[in-house]
């Protein structure tokens, strides 16, 4: 599978979810580049989960580079990264290549693929794909640091189930009351300029401060128990459950991104939804579709050469597909896992009529967790590309 844009770097992932071994090969790091390993590693054991609710299936997170670096640093040539898969149970799948899995992906794959793809845990639709893809973005991401060192992502889950986490729009509105705490915000914007200047730039550093936490997957990190009983109950319960995730993207450079075709909004929302489960994806604040035009409005309380400075930020960072340099936020849409441990009844080809399923197998009540990686990783593949765009 190789992503389909072409530019400075390109990607091509191989294996299935079953096979001996899966990777990615990347093309177009330069030469002399080197990487912490460690921080790949993190990246990749955040990915497993490791949650109570999640599969008991763990495969190692051990990889070796194979070509494209050698004594420490990139050759220039491409570079090749594989995971073995040893945690391999294939009979679990043997009875889904007579009857499709409600949800999946085993009925379109065997159409295109003629019968001729592998059945075994979904194959190379797979979750277990963007393990490779979580390395080449902590790859990416390093690159990315080297220059542009204050450029941060943080992904945290949203809403679960009813548990609703502080967004950045809550978390941003606090922090301009505690700024404005004597004014009448809503008229800010006729203060003093140079007040105007000095309140703008404010903003954004001591909304930073918010948004730091200890957890991995929650701003509000005591939420986190919370959440695992409820996802605890589902997997009781034999069911799952999906949720909704927000992406914050930071001190990005004004200026990233063109109009229409390679907007920044669809290079981000093209690569995300190769993620296995993600349905939907929006920009900016809720309130840009339920609101009226005068109650969105993103007036610049100060402009300079290097990014707008608003109040609210309803636009999330992007104006006519280019990054206008306020964080860039977005939020996912995942869906719940389709692999479920009760009875779904559906069609059976050997028998031409509707039979009843057991999925069997070993799953997670919800991904929403690991799923968190995977979005930082493939914004970051994003982000390089434009950044360093030929």
């Amino acid at each position: 599978m190789k992503s389909n844009y072409y530019g400075t770097f390109n990607y091509i992932l191989f294996g299935e979810s079953h096979s001996e071994e899966i990777g990615i090969i990347i093309e177009g790091l330069k030469e002399g580049l080197s990487f912490d390993f460690n921080e790949i590693e993190e990246q990749l054991k955040l990915r497993q989960g490791g949650m109570i609710f999640n599969t008991p299936r763990q495969e190692k997170t051990d990889f070796e580079i194979t070509t494209g670096y050698e004594f420490g640093k990139t050759t220039g040539e491409a570079l090749c990264i594989v995971f073995k898969n040893n945690d391999i149970v294939k009979k679990d799948y043997d009875h889904l290549l007579v009857q499709p899995r409600p949800g999946h992906a085993d009925y379109v794959g065997s159409i295109k693929y003629k019968d001729n793809q592998l059945g075994s845990g979904g194959s190379h639709f797979s979750g277990r794909m963007s393990t490779p893809l979580v390395a080449a973005g902590a790859i990416m991401q390093q690159v990315i640091k080297k220059d542009y060192p204050n450029l941060d992502i943080l992904t945290h889950i949203n809403s679960f189930q009813g548990i609703k986490d502080y967004n950045y729009y809550q978390l941003r509105k606090q922090t301009i009351v505690d700024l404005f705490d004597y004014f009448d915000i809503e008229h800010c914007i006729q203060l003093d300029p140079s007040l105007q200047k000095e309140l703008a730039t404010m903003i954004r550093p001591r909304l930073y401060n918010k948004l730091s936490s200890p957890s991995d997957i929650l701003i509000n990190e005591y939420l986190e128990n919370d959440i695992i009983e409820k996802a605890c109950s589902l997997k009781d319960n034999r069911d799952s459950a999906g949720g909704e995730l927000e992406t914050i993207i930071m001190n990005l450079p004004t200026g990233i991104g063109d109009p229409f075709f390679d907007s920044l909004e669809s290079k981000l929302s093209s690569f995300i939804f190769s993620i296995p489960s993600i349905k939907g994806i929006s920009f900016g604040s809720d309130s840009l579709k339920n609101e009226i035009g005068s109650n969105v409005k993103d007036e610049f309380l100060y402009l300079d050469k290097k990014q707008a400075y608003t109040l609210y930020n309803f636009n999330g960072g992007i104006n006519g597909g280019i990054s206008n340099g306020d964080d860039i936020v977005f939020k996912t849409s995942i869906k719940p896992i389709a692999s479920i441990n009760q009875i779904q009844y559906t069609y059976n080809y050997e028998a031409d009529s509707i039979k009843p399923l057991e999925i069997g197998g070993r799953h997670d009540a919800t991904i929403i967790n690991r799923i968190i990686p995977i979005i930082d990783a493939v914004s970051y593949i994003v982000l390089a590309e434009f950044l360093y765009k030929r």
